[in-house]
């Protein structure tokens, strides 16, 4: 069972008390890359809200095997046709958004909660921000679509519901290793998901998401689910992540800056710019090399449609001698 969830890459923001959210310091935006540890959830609750609040998840346990690593990325996708922006850790665990300036939507993506995993394509999407937007706001919308499961069995059917986000708490943030950021803001995005799929049931989920002055990304993530079915009852889960880079330094490096990968998910072709020649190579996820291309300064464009659908790693040895790496995503 997949073990990620579906408002895991709900935001991907930079705020701070005194400050407000934007496009520019909150949607997610092509070339953003971070890591995130699941953790033992056992005895973890997500904490007060308020101001001058303090968390503390010190102690917190993280597994290394359950690293998963997100790219956001531009997008063009003929199932979410009104998105421009996707935030992806594989080609089956994606969420799509429409980004604008006064507005950020959530139009779907996967979904894996007790023994539920289905695709969601909303027909009415999720408000997840409405610009400017500050500590204290509350933003509802009215929710609706379709889903496709995989999991208990293959069924197609529909969906309502509806979506609340809330800035609800600022303080203090503690996590393990000793790692304290004073300047934490807590934001609150929950969904109800009404389905029908044979039989009706319901996904209860609210995220709370912790972020910190100066980065892209959470720095902690709590995940509490409840599932409801005729067949099977009422299930419960808690889920938590760590973002990978707050056991370092608190900040998230924003890998391959030097060059420009798009679109990215991509199908059949890959452009990638630069302003010097290089040699690339396309690594799969043992490491080993499925492409090789030589790059003059400008525009080259890759074919990928014979590759497996999946995360790569693209290598660039620059003519200086630098290097750089870039994850791609390729669907078909």
């Amino acid at each position: 069972m997949k073990t990620h969830s579906l408002l895991l890459l709900v935001l991907v923001v930079t705020f701070n008390l005194k400050a407000q959210f934007t496009q520019i310091n909150h949607a997610p935006a092509n070339g953003e890359t971070f890591e995130m540890y699941q953790c033992d959830s056992t005895g973890i609750t997500a904490g007060a809200s308020g101001t001058n609040t303090t968390w503390n998840y010190g102690a917190l346990n993280k597994h290394n095997s359950l690293l998963q690593s997100y790219t956001v990325a531009t997008v063009n996708s003929m199932q979410y046709p009104l998105a421009n922006v996707a935030a992806a850790a594989s080609a089956s665990n994606m969420s799509y958004y429409r980004s604008k300036p006064d507005t950020l939507y959530y139009y779907g993506g996967n979904i894996a909660v007790g023994a539920i995993a289905a695709n969601l394509t909303y027909s009415s999407p999720a408000l997840y921000a409405k610009y400017p937007m500050s500590y204290g706001a509350q933003i509802n919308s009215t929710t609706g679509g379709s889903i496709v499961a995989s999991q208990p069995f293959p069924a197609n059917g529909a969906f309502s519901g509806f979506a609340n986000v809330n800035v609800d708490g600022s303080g203090t943030l503690t996590l393990p290793g000793n790692k304290v950021f004073n300047s934490t803001t807590r934001v609150v995005t929950s969904q109800t998901i009404n389905f029908n799929l044979l039989v009706p049931g319901s996904v209860i989920q609210r995220s709370y998401d912790f972020y910190a002055v100066g980065t892209k990304a959470p720095l902690l993530s709590v995940v509490a689910s409840t599932l409801n079915t005729q067949l099977g009852g009422t299930s419960t889960q808690t889920l938590v992540f760590l973002n990978k880079g707050s056991l370092l330094t608190g900040n998230f490096d924003l890998s391959g800056s030097a060059i420009d990968v798009y679109p990215n998910p991509a199908q059949t072709i890959i452009t990638v710019k630069s302003s010097q020649n290089a040699q690339l190579r396309i690594l799969d996820l043992n490491g080993r090399c499925v492409s090789e291309f030589e790059m003059n300064t400008g525009s080259t464009m890759l074919e990928v449609a014979n590759s497996k659908p999946g995360i790569y790693t693209l290598h660039i040895i620059f003519a200086d001698g630098t290097q750089s790496t870039k994850k791609i995503i390729l669907i078909h």
